[in-house]
């Protein structure tokens, strides 16, 4: 999605530290994740391989007082601009006095979904004139159920999700018939090579993925997967026999691995992300960057002309025909498409090469003794 990159927010350490704070307390196809900094590239889904990361070992105290993953947690409005998806981040509840942002803790995006449900209601019920079909009768529910489904995929903006990003090392593995292994490729000098990378995921994702692979852990479980290692398991056999990158993502698998003989290697990925922090996130990767007021609005603006356009036609052509939304409406799109029995469109998963590059680090590596 072309959206156009906000400026670089020149914050006092104290603000830019609060901001992280209220975000981490905030309720409330994909967009191409890139960053605006290649140095800081962002991890993308492999089409059905395996992946050995780490997990730098940052930790931080969270609102509720528990020891968390130091990591970018905030909403981000899932946004369709023409045929192409993106997601926003969301300003519910921020606020700040800094000019360059001047938060006042309303968000554009989400007064935005009421005209998606006011052009909704003039729609169905354009429809169920149509085909002769009276508002509220028993034929209606059935008869009428598919547009309803289709009308709320259509929505330009939906109600904001949860989202984590955090920094992980992938490590280069030596690749057997066409798959990668999780066993480290060593370098001529008998070196690992890694790459650090943001990862980007939904809370519920990692929820049901990252938190359910604690169970491989043999012993305590842990409040975080800081300073573990992961296999991260794409792989599946789809039925056309032919995989992709929004299956992958969704057969994603993961399980955490002892790594005996790496502690020094630990040691030196931990110092080098040390500056991957949920500030640096805010300012380099496409998702997590901070948008002012004004430039939410723009986005706003420019995603809903269409629908604003419709609505305004609408009201132009004469009285009001909308309606009340009919049975099994809920609070939200995706919501509703369940009341309906029907699945969310998923947003298209992130293009990239099959597999990250890994490409070596500058400075000093630490000594390879003991590795197996």
């Amino acid at each position: 999605m072309a959206l156009k990159r906000p400026t670089v927010k020149k914050l006092t350490a104290e603000e830019a530290e609060n901001i992280t704070k209220s975000y981490a307390g905030q309720t409330a196809e994909m967009q191409r994740v890139t960053s605006y900094d290649p140095n800081y590239p962002v991890f993308q889904v492999p089409i059905s391989q395996k992946v050995l990361v780490y997990v730098p070992n940052h930790q931080v105290i969270g609102p509720d007082g528990s020891v968390q993953l130091r990591k970018d947690a905030f909403n981000a409005h899932p946004v369709i601009d023409g045929r192409t998806f993106g997601n926003v981040r969301c300003l519910n509840g921020m606020t700040s006095e800094d000019p360059q942002l001047k938060w006042d803790g309303t968000c554009p995006l989400c007064d935005a979904i009421n005209d998606c449900w006011e052009l909704y209601n003039y729609e169905y019920a354009d429809i169920a004139r149509g085909r002769g079909i009276a508002i509220g009768t028993p034929e209606e529910q059935e008869l009428l159920k598919n547009d309803r489904i289709e009308l709320l995929r259509g929505f330009k903006v939906k109600q904001a999700e949860r989202w984590f990003t955090f920094p992980i090392v992938v490590i280069d593995c030596v690749e057997k018939d066409g798959q990668l292994t999780t066993q480290p490729k060593l370098t001529a000098d008998g070196q690992i090579v890694g790459t650090p990378m943001w990862y980007t995921i939904r809370e519920r994702t990692f929820v049901e993925k990252w938190e359910a692979g604690y169970d491989s852990i043999d012993g305590e479980t842990p409040t975080s997967p800081a300073g573990l290692w992961a296999v991260l398991n794409f792989t599946y056999q789809p039925k056309n026999g032919k995989p992709d990158r929004m299956g992958s993502a969704r057969a994603l698998k993961v399980t955490y691995k002892t790594m005996q003989g790496y502690g020094e290697w630990e040691k030196y990925f931990d110092k080098i992300t040390e500056d991957w922090t949920p500030e640096k996130a805010q300012e380099v990767v496409v998702l997590d960057v901070l948008r002012s007021m004004e430039e939410t609005v723009e986005v706003a603006d420019s995603v809903m002309k269409p629908v604003r356009d419709k609505i305004a036609l609408y009201k132009l052509n004469g009285p009001s025909t909308a309606v009340t939304p009919a049975a099994g409406i809920g609070t939200t799109a995706d919501q509703t498409l369940a009341n309906f029995g029907a699945t969310p469109a998923a947003p298209a998963a992130p293009s990239a090469p099959s597999a990250p590059s890994g490409a070596p680090f500058t400075g000093e590596m630490p000594s390879n003794a003991g590795l197996a």
